[in-house]
């Protein structure tokens, strides 16, 4: 039997002979790896780093890591060529004087089981998978009005409207306010006019507009709605959902 040991555990009076287990994230030193000191040395007209279509290097080496510390391995169990930074992996070695673990094994974690579901198998449903509305740049149109009424079950023969029924979720994915950078410049708008407050007024209304349009599938179906490229939302990834307070009625 092996000991489990956490990282901050090593200590030197752990007897070299005595084989040990650690559990931890790999982290890979590249000093080939490149770094902001490139793009100051750029700024400076400074020589720069060679740039390179390969960053690994016979000097890499591999450590493991926890939120407390970070142990050096060794041994020739283990190329770092192998290997990247982030894999969560348990190695078996033996502690050096110098706090190297000399490793002698290593594994991975396995596959996480599968999560059973307590719909039946012989359950029958679909997802309707929508994108790219752009109420910011679609007037009041005939196919959005059609769109409801379709998932709403509101169209089409009695042979359609089964195949409707059989919708159990609705995913819009993305850019449902607006879709693009360019604004929907054919309301009377002047060209005179602010056009940082001319998208904004057009962004609150298409907003406005994807709310009751929002709300009347909500009333049939549940909705998963996604944030896009150019939604009200941040920008960063990965983004935050769209606020309650843009969609009042459907919050």
């Amino acid at each position: 039997n092996y000991r489990i040991l956490q990282l901050n555990s090593l200590s030197e009076s752990i007897d070299e002979t005595e084989s040990i287990i650690l559990i931890g994230t790999l982290y890979k030193h590249q000093e080939l790896k490149p770094s902001i000191i490139k793009e100051l040395s750029e700024e400076l007209q400074v020589i720069s780093q060679p740039t390179r279509s390969n960053y690994s290097s016979i000097k890499d080496q591999l450590f493991l890591e926890d939120e407390t510390l970070r142990v050096k391995l060794a041994g020739d169990h283990l190329s770092s060529k192998e290997f990247v930074t982030g894999l969560v992996c348990a190695v078996m070695g033996r502690e050096l004087e110098d706090g190297t673990l000399l490793v002698e094994d290593y594994c991975f974690p396995g596959i996480c089981p599968k999560i059973s579901t307590s719909r039946s198998p012989s359950a029958q449903g679909k997802i309707l998978l929508i994108s790219d509305l752009d109420f910011a740049n679609t007037p009041d149109s005939l196919y959005l009005e059609l769109l409801v009424e379709w998932v709403t079950g509101m169209a089409g023969d009695p042979r359609d409207q089964e195949d409707q029924a059989g919708i159990c979720f609705v995913i819009i994915a993305g850019n449902s306010v607006k879709g693009t950078v360019e604004t929907y410049t054919h309301k009377g708008y002047s060209r005179a006019k602010n056009q940082v407050k001319i998208a904004a007024l057009e962004t609150t209304l298409a907003a406005h507009r994807f709310d009751k349009f929002l709300k009347r599938i909500l009333e049939n179906c549940p909705v998963v709605l996604m944030p896009g490229e150019f939604d009200p939302t941040n920008h960063a990834i990965p983004q935050q959902a769209i606020h309650p307070c843009i969609l009042p009625e459907c919050s």
